[in-house]
């Protein structure tokens, strides 16, 4: 068994000879003996590697350089020997596929700030656990929100990969369509819901299987989807559940519910709260107010508005008080939570809500929207939702579908990389130009302009250039009238030409013009940044996802959904241009990519928060709520990918232990 070290320098883990009573039965004792001699060497060998490296940190960098860079490369070879002969005794034993045998490795020789191995002492019928030291730097994902924890994907039947100079093209065929068996017609809604739907014949197939549930129930509901209108749809059935019963009974009891619509940003604020005013607006009592980053909003205000739409970073600042007044939340892209940024904020914000819905025990409505992600049933069960509330649709439920394309760089030099990322657009774009209209996303601003011109030279270089506008089209003499009166200087130069770009530094006009002007089918090409994808859906044949890498998880996802179905076009394409040449986009396109918490590298920012608020006045109720966090859920799921070695112990000892230590750590 392992014993702690009590001093705080790192010492090889001792083993007792006394053990044969522990010896599984798969394992005889001379097999458990060398495993302790391995061991003891892989620690032995991991202990001069890092003496090593702090040695050449320190000191005699420039003059023995190459002899320490020998001395650890070599070090790693005896060390990935001795893993892999440690891994085949264990194998019968471990609980972990073949996958997780890093992390696994990794939880056991976790090294604290101090350098002493963090290990749990094992008495035979109990677990005495030690408060130790964890770094939560190397617990982290280091990957920001491109960390994928699978390392197997199994694509979609007919998927071809290709080995291309310079990089990987992966194509993913369209999907088999389904077809729905049984729509809602809205003249079957009751009769008070029906105005909510004025304009609408019928449900899609998504929102009609979730219509009994979201408008006649009062459960929480998980919707993954990849399409955002059925979203809107099911998350207007279940207000119409909360608010229409008052409006027969006491008004009053209406300005007591608060309605809380969480919006993944703050353009999706403005099209969400323009949305629910105007399907809402015969309820005379419902007030739906939108809440930016630079708006105010009080407890004397709440007394005015029953449905509030914000975003969580917003919501996270004038949440002191109002936890309790709300009846229904809406998560819309939950799977936010994969990102290292936005995820810790919104999983900070559902723990608290969910801690004190519980301690309070007042019921709330709680409903989720997000992308199909393959591990949904942890995310349903971290919102306390049950399996008849989770509702799985896959690529398959589009109403529009999509043949995919990945391309991944194998160049090293960045920027050749660069390079060939922008010659991949080029010819991609040419390829359709002339049959379909085109939306290419970049980065930034100042690389919409680049990259129209760089299709643009490259046109005219090919003699393609005519290709994009006929000399008889109509829309020639629109766009050159259109030229004249906009004020953006590229926008002058580009819409001629039957190119035009999009991003935040055109003023409304500009940027209004530009949506319409490709709506009609006048602009052919379209280079934006993702702005555009978070506040409308435009009909575009092909989109090109250029530097996917530079983009954030919720903006890759979002720019998968944006395209809608132009007219007398059965299917589109998504080309994703990337030089990371990982599991991630590919998990991400065959639906298999798990949703992991990114909790831990925020945790001390967070759980002082939650201290500075009073929800955590001390250690066990800071426990307490790490057990409401999606990091908990997770935990429990894949113990060794989040740093835990179980290696027999009970898991739920396990995670106690581990929730205080990040209590510890944190404070």
């Amino acid at each position: 068994m392992y014993r702690k070290p009590t001093s705080n320098k790192r010492k090889v883990c001792d083993f007792v000879d006394d053990d044969s009573h522990r010896i599984p039965s798969s394992l005889d004792k001379a097999a458990y003996k060398h495993l302790q001699n391995l061991i003891a060497q892989f620690l032995e060998l991991y202990e001069k590697q890092t003496q090593e490296l702090l040695y050449a940190a320190a000191e005699d960098v420039l003059n023995d350089a190459s002899d320490v860079i020998l001395s650890i490369l070599l070090d790693d070879i005896e060390i990935d020997k001795k893993k892999h002969e440690i891994f085949e005794l264990l194998k019968p034993l471990m609980i972990a596929p073949y996958k997780d045998i890093d992390p696994f490795f990794d939880a056991l020789l976790t090294i604290d700030a101090a350098g002493a191995a963090s290990v749990v002492d094992c008495e035979e019928d109990n677990v005495h656990e030690e408060s130790g030291l964890l770094n939560l730097e190397k617990l982290a994902f280091s990957d920001r929100g491109f960390f994928c924890s699978t390392k197997y994907v199994q694509l979609p039947v007919g998927s071809v990969r290709k080995r291309m100079k310079g990089y990987s093209e992966l194509r993913v065929p369209v999907p088999p369509v389904r077809y729905p068996s049984y729509l809602v017609k809205i003249n079957d809604v009751p009769d008070w819901a029906q105005p909510s739907l004025k304009g609408i014949e019928q449900l899609d197939i998504i929102s009609s299987q979730v219509y009994d549930t979201a408008l006649f129930t009062n459960d929480n509901i998980l919707l993954c989807a990849p399409v955002q209108t059925a979203e809107t749809h099911v998350a207007l059935l279940t207000i119409l559940h909360l608010i229409a019963p008052n409006t027969n009974r006491d008004i009053d009891a209406a300005h007591k519910t608060l309605v809380v619509y969480l919006a993944p940003k703050e353009a999706c604020v403005t099209t969400i709260s323009r949305f629910l005013s105007c399907r809402l607006q015969h309820f005379l009592h419902v007030q739906v107010k939108g809440l930016g980053s630079d708006q105010n909003f009080n407890c004397h205000q709440v007394e005015g508005t029953q449905i509030l739409v914000t975003t969580p970073e917003k919501w996270d600042t004038v949440d002191w008080n109002l936890t309790k007044l709300v009846k229904l939340l809406i998560v819309d892209q939950i799977h936010v939570l994969h990102d290292d940024k936005e995820g810790p904020v919104l999983e900070g914000i559902l723990a608290r809500i969910l801690r004190e819905k519980d301690i309070s025990n007042d019921h709330m409505r709680l409903v989720g929207f997000s992308a199909p992600i393959v591990n949904h049933r942890d995310v349903a069960s971290f919102l306390k939702i049950q399996d008849k509330g989770i509702f799985f649709f896959g690529n398959s439920y589009r109403p529009y579908p999509l043949s995919l394309q990945l391309c991944s760089d194998t160049v090293q030099p960045p920027l050749k990389a660069l390079g060939l990322m922008s010659k991949l657009c080029c010819d991609k774009a040419l390829s359709v130009v002339g049959k379909h209209q085109i939306v290419v996303f970049v980065h930034s601003a100042r690389e919409t302009t680049k990259t129209a011109c760089e299709v643009r030279d490259t046109a005219l270089a090919r003699g393609e250039l005519g290709c994009f506008l006929k000399e008889d089209s109509k829309s020639r003499v629109v766009l050159k009238h259109h030229a004249g009166l906009v004020g953006s200087k590229d926008l002058k130069d580009l819409l001629p030409l039957g190119f035009a770009v999009h991003h935040a530094g055109l003023d409304a006009r500009d940027s209004q013009l530009v949506q319409n002007l490709f709506t009609e089918g006048h602009v052919q090409l379209l280079v934006s940044t993702s702005d555009l994808a978070w506040s409308v859906h435009l009909p575009a044949h092909t989109v090109i996802i250029k530097g996917a890498h530079f983009h954030s998880h919720p903006e890759v996802i979002r720019m998968l959904a944006f395209p809608e179905r132009p007219q007398d076009d059965p299917n589109g394409e998504i080309i994703i241009l990337t030089a990371l040449d990982n599991m991630y986009f590919c998990a991400l396109i065959a639906e298999q990519l798990p949703i992991e918490s990114q909790l831990v590298s925020k945790l001390p920012w967070k759980l002082k928060s939650e201290i500075h608020r009073g929800t955590v006045q001390n250690v066990k109720e800071a426990c307490d709520w790490i057990g409401h966090t999606y990091l908990y859920v997770r935990m429990l799921q894949s113990p060794t990918l989040y740093g835990l070695a179980l290696l027999g112990l009970d898991i739920d000892r396990v995670l106690d232990k581990r929730r205080i230590d990040l209590v510890s750590n944190t404070l």
